[in-house]
């Protein structure tokens, strides 16, 4: 109940606050709380993340902990980013290293006018040394992406995708129909500023269950994640970008 109203108050205060952001979601992919959308890496572009995740939603079914998870996201050409995963649960007797994911995503349409962006991604797609019960994280969707300016302080995005269990795993991700709308506020744009806090609300389905989130980003580069899965449970994150 709390966090509920926790949520909400914070909601409302940013609504309140006179102001396109895109950045990584607790999956590693740029996307909204959890599902991935088409926003896409710039070619050179990485990105560095790690959050604290609820062990209800960690993505790694033998592991009932909370966890932590860290994630390294690279733009490696314009039309392609690769991205690895590691999920370390808290206080699990055989946790090693943790469950490691790799993923790679293929932009095949850009974002026009009138079309929107549409991405190919594959998670977690093989588990070496292990066959499929070493598989956790696995997803293979299509996504597509379109952003609307409502005004020059504001923007939404909205994101659609479906998700496919055609790789066998013992645990898949994003498995039917997922999608959301963020809610972005853009604090100025001044060339010469240095200092710049933008905002975002975000809403997703996961194709399991409704998520809300919200997002500050500051001097453009540096994100801060909080998110209530199940609307209930709160999770938080941080990542930072750099352009190689």
């Amino acid at each position: 109940m709390f966090n509920k109203i926790l949520f909400s108050n914070i909601c409302i205060l940013l609504l309140l606050i006179p102001w396109h952001i895109n950045a990584q979601n607790f999956t590693g992919t740029k996307g909204l709380v959890t599902i991935p959308s088409a926003d896409f890496n710039e070619s050179g572009e990485l990105l560095f993340s790690i959050s604290s995740l609820d062990k209800r939603f960690n993505g790694v079914g033998e592991y009932k902990y909370n966890a932590v998870v860290g994630y390294l996201n690279f733009g490696f050409l314009p039309f392609m980013e690769v991205g690895l995963k590691l999920t370390y649960p808290f206080d699990h007797p055989r946790s090693a290293l943790g469950d490691r994911t790799f993923y790679f995503r293929i932009k095949f349409i850009n974002e026009t006018e009138n079309l929107p962006q549409i991405v190919l991604g594959v998670h977690d797609p093989i588990g070496p040394g292990g066959g499929d019960n070493a598989i956790h994280n696995n997803s293979l969707y299509l996504v597509a992406t379109k952003h609307f300016a409502v005004s020059k302080m504001n923007d939404i995005s909205l994101t659609l995708g479906y998700g496919s269990d055609l790789i066998k795993a013992e645990v898949h991700q994003f498995i039917g129909l997922f999608g959301g709308a963020s809610f972005d506020f853009l604090s100025h744009r001044q060339t010469d500023s240095l200092f710049t806090i933008d905002y975002s609300l975000l809403l997703e389905y996961d194709a399991e269950r409704f998520n809300g989130g919200v997002r500050i980003t500051l001097f453009d580069h540096v994100k801060i994640l909080a998110g209530l899965m199940e609307m209930r449970y709160l999770s938080g994150g941080v990542s930072v970008s750099m352009k190689l």
